[in-house]
């Protein structure tokens, strides 16, 4: 009896410490949970508070077309460059929200974003939402509790007003702080100056199932709350809708003081944890708050069935038992024996627990520096993403805007040569700036793999014309006259056809077009574009267990200073300048033919170098044949 006696008060202390020591690591990892899930839904709350923004300032120049003598001309541009930021940021949004609708003051959609193929309900009244209601009657951003979307899909949405205010438009894609958005609000709040609201909406199960488990309630899983304590996520679906204080809820609870707590303080913006029995066993409950601009959102809780935890110990315990049994069973010997016995089964155990208490300590600290890093990266990658598409674009379309005004007789009146002259040097400059902003945001994506591509059967006259109204654009952006011809050369069917993104293949042809027209002589410069197709081929620059057996060669070539066959390799670097007097004289960044490379082979095709027959450069690639 002694025996087992201390058995079972080895059994209990070692089950307590197991229970302390995961207590102590989900207390730490469920932080790191909390402040991801955060991250993301501070990021949608930013990125249609910017659409939000933009469509206030297109509701402006939208009604100077009709209450002012305006250029149209003018207007139009500026408004065709908002609705390119606003396709952007929804590209941006669309990794965390799967729809962005913008409405207008009646609840109407009349812009409507969402993944291809998907019914964009445009012209739908979305009135009935009661986060649509909250926000035309409080006139401030919303937070919606969980709801079912037309797509049958269990969903929540983020909301922005859209408010027609000057000081706010001027001050578009700038940082404000809470106490600013604060008086933006309070100060914006009339019904005239309220023009209707940005809407993200997603999936709840998109944005919680990448941070933990929300489908088995026998192990470690997520429920999320919104801010009226109403459950948004959870494994046990059928208390999706319901509110914590819910009489099913509460039964399933026996109405626990613990888990009430728990709830009372998340909702009050407090984390809070504690030990509690449901219907089907204790649980080790730890909550946090999810703020967004200083404001709770919504909750989430990691919820722990202690029985996983004492799983792997439990079974040991049990082998333990048995052995027990049938030593007493078989051997009659006295007091030695038994506590030789004891001091064996309590150093196996000591054993395991320490074994097992260095692998929650591993874990732990392995998934502590995981999550930090996660969040430090995606942080420093939405603040990148930021940077570049609304800190350095944003004052690009106003000086590209008012420049073109500048040349309209109608605002500044006759202006000489020489003005008109440095007018075309500022709408060049900027049209650089745009395309190097552009690659830098190329560069990126190809780098994390998130350039999308919209592949379409597309017919190669049609990219040979786009390459050569590029050609003819790029030429008339030149500081001085240059007397460069381009022909181009197609030895394919009339019917053949690629699968591919034409826009990005487009910017393929145009960068090494542009490269051409640098290097070329300024007099008698000769580019040649050409197209064949083959079949079956082996070429000494062709991995033939890449290319398709069909697939159509481009080649551009020119009659510039060439490339020396060691320099080759690395011209697809990124960053890569030959460092010889020519290519200092053009400058550049070094991104372009990287990412020509990242955009040939994400459509499965390959690039290479090589001299033209002419002394000069010849870049060639493949595209498979549709």
């Amino acid at each position: 009896m002694i025996y087992f006696y201390l058995q079972q008060t080895n059994e209990k202390d070692a089950l307590k410490t197991l229970l302390i020591q995961h207590i102590s690591m989900q207390n730490q990892s469920g932080k790191s949970i909390a402040n991801g899930i955060s991250s993301d839904l501070n990021s949608i709350y930013k990125m249609i508070e910017n659409v939000a923004h933009i469509q206030a300032l297109k509701e402006k120049f939208n009604s100077n077309i009709t209450k002012v003598d305006t250029n149209t001309q003018d207007i139009d541009l500026i408004i065709n460059f908002l609705d390119d930021q606003i396709n952007s940021t929804y590209h941006d949004l669309s990794k965390k929200a799967d729809r962005m609708y913008i409405l207008n003051k009646d609840g109407i959609i009349i812009s409507s974003f969402a993944p291809k193929g998907e019914d964009l309900f445009l012209g739908m009244n979305l009135s009935f939402r009661e986060y649509v209601k909250d926000t035309v009657e409080s006139k401030e951003p919303v937070f919606s509790g969980v709801f079912e979307g037309p797509d049958r899909k269990t969903r929540i949405a983020i909301t922005f007003p859209i408010i027609n205010n000057t000081d706010s438009l001027l001050n578009l894609g700038a940082r404000v702080d809470d106490t600013a958005n604060n008086n933006y609000f309070a100060n914006n709040k009339s019904e005239s100056n309220f023009l209707g609201l940005v809407a993200a909406s997603a999936p709840v199960s998109e944005i919680f199932e990448k941070f933990g488990n929300i489908y088995n309630i026998k192990s470690q899983y997520l429920v999320g709350y919104d801010k009226n304590g109403t459950i948004i996520i959870s494994p046990r679906t059928e208390n999706i809708g319901k509110n914590f204080n819910d009489p099913a809820i509460q039964a399933v609870t026996n109405s626990n003081g613990v888990f009430n707590r728990i709830i009372h303080n998340l909702l009050n913006g407090s984390e809070d944890q504690g030990l509690y029995t449901t219907d089907l066993g204790d649980r080790y409950n730890t909550a946090y708050p999810i703020m967004i601009d200083g404001k709770l959102a919504y909750g989430i809780a990691i919820v722990t069935p202690t029985n996983s935890i004492y799983d792997d110990i439990n079974e040991i315990m049990y082998v333990e038992r048995i052995q027990s049994i049938l030593i007493f069973s078989t051997m009659s010997a006295g007091v030695i024996i038994v506590v030789l016995i004891l001091r064996n089964w309590n150093k196996d155990m000591e054993k395991e627990v320490k074994k097992r208490t260095n692998e929650l300590n591993d874990a732990n600290q392995k998934l502590e520096i995981v999550n930090e890093k996660l969040v430090a990266s995606e942080k420093s990658k939405e603040e990148f993403i930021s940077m570049v598409s609304h800190e350095l674009r944003t004052p690009l379309m106003p000086i590209k805007a008012f420049a073109g005004m500048l040349l309209n007789p109608k605002y500044t009146g006759d202006i000489n040569e020489k003005q008109k002259k440095a007018v075309d040097s500022i709408i060049r400059n900027v049209k650089l700036m745009e395309r190097l902003v552009g690659d830098i945001l190329d560069v990126y994506k190809l780098e994390m793999n998130r350039l999308k591509l919209t592949k379409e059967s597309t017919s190669l006259d049609i990219l040979i014309e786009n390459a050569t109204n590029e050609f003819n654009e790029i030429i008339k952006t030149q500081d001085s006259e240059k007397d460069i011809e381009l022909v181009s050369e197609i030895k394919i069917k009339e019917d053949l056809k690629v699968k591919c993104d034409p826009q990005r293949i487009n910017q393929v042809l145009g960068n090494l077009i542009k490269n051409s027209i640098d290097f070329v002589p300024p007099k008698n410069g000769k580019i040649k574009i050409r197209v064949e197709e083959f079949e079956n081929i082996h070429h000494k620059n062709l991995d033939s267990r890449v290319n398709p057996k069909k697939f159509v060669l481009f080649s551009v070539e020119d009659n510039g200073p060439g490339v020396p066959t060691e320099k080759m390799d690395g011209m697809f670097k990124k960053f890569y300048q030959i460092d010889t007097s020519i290519t200092r004289k053009h400058g550049g960044t070094g991104l372009g033919l990287a990412i020509c490379k990242g955009i040939v082979e994400s459509h499965g095709g390959q690039i290479w170098i090589e001299k033209s027959i002419t002394g000069g450069a010849s870049i060639k690639f493949t595209l498979p044949v549709d």
